[in-house]
């Protein structure tokens, strides 16, 4: 192998296909490119390299005494005072790149110059390659060339934020104008803002749905599908699931961090460090952080089967799929994102599909629909059957109460009192149970502190319960194994 001056790293590149290998070469003062172990032409400067996408030429920009040029296959292109990097289309047989003419610069498509302005921006390609996109500068202002047509020109159009849908339909980009930006979508200009933290929208993979994160008076906020979400002091790392379906991002307020899934605030930690994933369609996963202790949580949108047959971690679930991971079916129903129960004689209980450990705390949002305001609907803990559970109940007329059905046998463990903690709209219900003890909180007050009466050292279900002549609503029922 011959010896040269410098060979870096960062100048290898291999064709889409990995058959063929390119790279600079610095000797001296010249430069060149060995292409499949030959070395090329040489010039003063070299750089970047590409190949086409069927990997059967290898382009790069040389610079050459006074002149700048393309080179494509050892063939030179047309000679300019300056030219910027070539862009290769994603698909077809593009190739672009931009170029200082007389007193202008122009876009050079496929050998063909553009019209001149006098700005020209790199352009992007949708990834079909059927679209071609750039900013261009004239009169002070800035507009985009949208396949050879001019769009409005603005103040300024927000470098680094042309971006098109994966269908390649679409083409959204970010502009300013008297002090304040706004995204621009199929040519109309969208809400104005302070600022976007980051100036690329967001597109499902099926390019259905947009999102994008915008400033307004020192907060932040997510607007998807043209629908502003609220204002928090940051939002970070939007994303859509595999199947546009669903959409989430991490939120903060104040020293409180969340998940915000398909628009609804998620639990809350002191922080989420780096980014969440979505495992496929059905389940999403984040690293949290409570004080000093770490977490590990999932997120299940559709839980088709229980991760595991007794929790280890955390567990939440929104309703936003029929298949919820409870055992039970009529008289409830999952729908719109919540579990209603429609009523029937006697008492029902709906399980989740998973137990837990002795120690574990799990919490319920409720919501009385109709019927008696004496009856009772609520959280049920520590199930080891129809026959032997507890139950955190409250009523619409602002009781509420602790009891345990023991073989059968109803017992009360707190009478029903009245707190005015208990809203006459959705409340949340809480129980923590853990070395004996169980405390139970209503709208995050601790109204109970009481021995338990049942311990044990097996897995439990837990779940919800209501009185049969009652109309109810559940929602953002979580789970979690605690020490």
């Amino acid at each position: 192998m011959t010896p040269y001056d410098r060979i870096s790293p960062d100048d290898f590149v291999f064709s889409p296909d990995g058959k063929r290998l390119a790279y600079r070469v610095i000797a001296g003062k010249d430069h060149f490119v060995v292409v499949d172990g030959k070395p090329g032409k040489k010039y003063d400067n070299i750089g970047p390299i590409t190949f086409s996408l069927d990997g059967a030429s290898v382009i790069y920009r040389v610079e050459d005494r006074f002149w700048q040029f393309i080179v494509t296959e050892k063939k030179e292109g047309k000679k300019y005072s300056r030219v910027g990097p070539p862009i290769v289309a994603p698909a077809g047989a593009g190739l672009a790149f931009i170029a200082d003419t007389v007193r202008k610069q122009c876009l050079v498509l496929n050998g063909k110059e553009q019209k001149g302005y006098e700005t020209v921006g790199n352009p992007i390609f949708s990834n079909d390659g059927k679209h071609l996109a750039y900013i261009a500068g004239r009169d002070k202002k800035q507009l985009v060339v949208l396949d050879g047509k001019e769009l409005a020109p603005y103040s300024a159009i927000l470098e680094g934020s042309l971006s098109f849908s994966p269908d390649g339909t679409q083409l959204v980009y970010a502009a300013r104008e008297n002090d304040q930006v706004f995204m621009v979508a199929e040519e109309k200009g969208q809400a104005k803002y302070d600022g976007f933290p980051s100036p690329a929208a967001f597109f499902s993979p099926d390019g259905k749905r947009l999102a994008y994160m915008a400033a307004l008076r020192d907060q932040e906020r997510i607007v998807l599908d043209g629908v502003e979400g609220p204002l928090y002091d940051a939002v970070r790392t939007p994303a859509f699931s595999a199947d546009g379906k669903h959409f989430a991002y991490l939120a903060v307020h104040g020293a409180e961090t969340f998940l915000v899934f398909d628009g609804k605030e998620q639990q809350v930690y002191d922080d989420i460090p780096g980014i969440f994933i979505f495992d496929d369609n059905s389940s999403i996963h984040y690293i949290a952080r409570k004080g000093s202790d770490f977490y590990l949580v999932e997120h299940h949108v559709v839980l088709v089967k229980p991760m595991s047959p007794v929790i280890i971690g955390l567990v939440q679930v929104d309703f936003t799929a029929e298949n919820s991971g409870f055992t039970e079916t009529a008289p409830w129903t999952v729908k719109d994102g919540v579990m209603r129960f429609a009523g029937g004689t006697g008492f029902f209980v709906n399980t989740y599909g998973s137990k837990v450990p002795p120690g574990f705390a799990v919490s319920v949002k409720v919501q009385w629909s109709s019927g008696p305001d004496n009856r009772g609907y609520g959280l049920i803990f520590k199930y080891a059957g129809q026959d032997s559970f507890y139950i955190l109940q409250l009523a619409q007329n602002g009781y509420y109460g602790l009891f345990r059905l023991d073989s059968g046998k109803w017992a009360t463990v707190v009478p029903w009192r009245k707190n005015a903690v208990i809203r006459t709209s959705a409340n949340t219900l809480k129980a923590v149970c853990t070395n004996g003890s169980i405390k139970c909180f209503i709208n995050g007050t601790l109204v109970i502190d009481a021995a338990d009466t049942a311990p044990s050292n097996d897995p439990a279900a837990v779940g919800v319960g209501a009185d049969g002549a009652l109309q109810c609503i559940f929602d953002d029922f979580s789970v979690e194994a605690v020490q």
